[in-house]
């Protein structure tokens, strides 16, 4: 018994291919990200946590002006970095840092 495929007909190619003529293991037409991509996604993870940590040190500002409170304690600090990294780590903790930072400000 043979493992033969027999074609009744002639190989056909997809409706839309690369052909490629060099090496197989060539780039084609994407899988490649550009500069300009990084660049934008570099942008858009610095321009939100640098809006939580703005809001944060709103937040913290508001905070020590309303409560008259001029310090926070590392213990309360790490507690409230760890919450803040379980909820959502990046985010989270600019926020936190924000809040800390407007708290302990002037």
């Amino acid at each position: 018994m043979t493992d033969t495929l027999v074609l009744k007909s002639g190989l056909k190619m997809p409706s839309s291919f690369v052909e490629v003529k060099d090496e197989e293991m060539e780039y084609v037409d994407g899988g490649i990200i550009t500069v300009a991509a990084v660049c934008a996604i570099i942008t858009a993870v610095i321009a939100v946590l640098g809006a939580c940590y703005g809001g944060g040190f709103a937040i913290g500002t508001c905070i020590r002006d309303t409560f008259n409170v001029h310090k926070v304690s590392w213990g309360l600090q790490l507690i409230l970095h760890i919450a803040a990294f379980l909820v959502a780590p990046c985010v989270g903790n600019a926020l936190v840092l924000g809040i800390v930072n407007g708290i302990q400000s002037r």
